[in-house]
């Protein structure tokens, strides 16, 4: 082989390798929402029980967290919108946003008199990805039993 065939051929690994590093970099330059949640009871507090639900953004890449809501029993959805007017919560590397979350969250009243509960809960980035608490369905259980709803 002569000497420009070897430069080629070092040439196009040189190449390949430098895409497959930028190909990695982008990859993680990514947001990674991270979600967890904590029951805690009225002696832990000194006060009422209650739910905390944290989202945590363990990507490079800032995160916008604009909903926090969740599925009802009876059917659809219900959230609110977080921050301010401009569209969510900014969620930089490492940031987190936490809501506390008491009896009186666990129901929505609706116009015409009916109500329901939430049977789980999920925040929501500013492109419409979910982010569903996990073992929410536990907790709300737990926090309702904790004010004597559920037997």
């Amino acid at each position: 082989m002569e000497p420009s065939g070897y430069i080629a051929a070092c040439a196009l690994i040189i190449s390949i390798a430098g895409f497959l590093l930028s190909l990695y970099g982008t990859v993680l330059d990514r947001s990674k929402i991270k979600v967890e949640a904590i029951f805690y009871t009225a002696e832990y507090t000194y006060g009422q029980p209650h739910i905390v639900v944290k989202a945590t953004n363990h990507g490079r890449r800032a995160a916008i967290i604009s909903r926090f809501g969740g599925d009802l029993e009876v059917g659809g959805w219900e959230a609110v919108q977080l921050g301010d007017k401009s569209g969510g919560v900014r969620l930089g590397e490492g940031e987190f946003t936490e809501r506390p979350i008491v009896r009186e969250d666990l129901y929505v009243q609706f116009p015409d008199g009916e109500s329901s509960s939430y049977w789980n809960f999920w925040f929501e980035d500013s492109v419409g990805k979910r982010y569903i608490v996990p073992r929410s369905e536990c907790l709300i259980l737990e926090l309702k039993k904790a004010y004597g709803d559920v037997v």
